[in-house]
């Protein structure tokens, strides 16, 4: 249900606790398995992190051993970032869970309508967004703003819900759905203007459409300097700074739910631990 990379290795988690390591190759070079549903997973160079349904968060020692952290709750935690030498963890009703690998974790709750579905961040920032369309900041972990992006664009964008936001060097890219259940990828540079990127593709045979399917997650292909979308029904996109140059490709039948990589391969994770490696080279 979800895959994040350290590395040349691809970590992956099932909802039942199974937790994979797989090699650029596509080995499963060892697995471990924990007695509760798991619900995220983030990585970063010094860290690896899982989250649990019940609040549960556990930090992966080198040894692929597991260390539980108290972050004081047993609200479902929805997504994860790494920030500022913090673990923030989003759930539902604005809460935030701000702390460390020691134990050390805060409460913070925003006035949003939504729940935290996912979180980025990059050296600076860190992002949020919400399943009723709300754009949330910080700078330092603690004081948040937030951006309710059906208020302000009302009139000129149609309403939306939002599912995942990418923060990248130049960029901050969210996905989602309008309330008709249409896909909807916007980009900002700094979070506070938005525009949106219209899904069209040129097809086989050079003919143009645009895809009716909303996605289940994004990827950054700094290789290539593009995005790439994960849609559920088995197919990528590939979202390059040209509008015009927008590629699919028909990859599975299985239903794909998470995307991630590094700069040689990309990985895709599917229902029934389905996965699949692809070399960038070939996006």
């Amino acid at each position: 249900m979800d895959v994040a990379c350290q590395g040349n290795v691809f970590v992956a988690i099932t909802e039942n606790g199974r937790i994979d390591w797989i090699s650029e190759e596509g080995v499963v070079i060892q697995t471990r398995e924990l007695e509760e549903k798991l619900t995220s997973i983030h990585a970063s160079d010094q860290q690896l992190i899982v989250s649990g349904s019940l609040g549960s968060l556990f930090y992966v020692e080198k040894d692929a051993s597991f260390r539980k952290i108290d972050c004081v709750t047993t609200c479902t935690i929805n997504c994860l970032t790494s920030f500022k030498n913090h673990i923030i963890a989003g759930g539902n009703n604005g809460e935030l869970r701000i702390g460390n690998s020691k134990n050390s974790f805060e409460c913070i709750r925003l006035a949003l309508k939504g729940n935290i579905v996912s979180l980025s961040s990059g050296n600076s920032d860190c992002f949020g967004v919400t399943d009723q369309g709300e754009i949330i900041h910080t700078t330092d972990g603690k004081i948040w703003d937030i951006f309710d992006f059906n208020k302000i664009y009302n009139g000129y964008y149609k309403a939306c819900t939002f599912s995942k936001i990418l923060v990248t060097q130049n960029q901050i890219a969210v996905i989602g759905k309008t309330t008709e259940s249409s896909p909807v990828l916007y980009f900002s540079s700094k979070g506070k203007v938005w525009t949106q990127r219209l899904l069209t593709y040129t097809g086989e045979g050079g003919f143009h459409a645009e895809t009716k399917d909303v996605p289940s997650d994004i990827y950054y292909d700094s290789s290539r300097d593009q995005f790439v979308l994960l849609f559920p029904k088995g197919n990528i996109m590939t979202i390059p700074s040209c509008a015009q140059c927008h590629e699919l490709f028909e990859i599975s039948e299985n239903k794909l739910n998470s995307i991630s990589g590094n700069e040689r391969t990309i990985m895709l994770a599917g229902d029934n631990k389905y996965f699949r490696i692809i070399h960038t080279e070939f996006l």
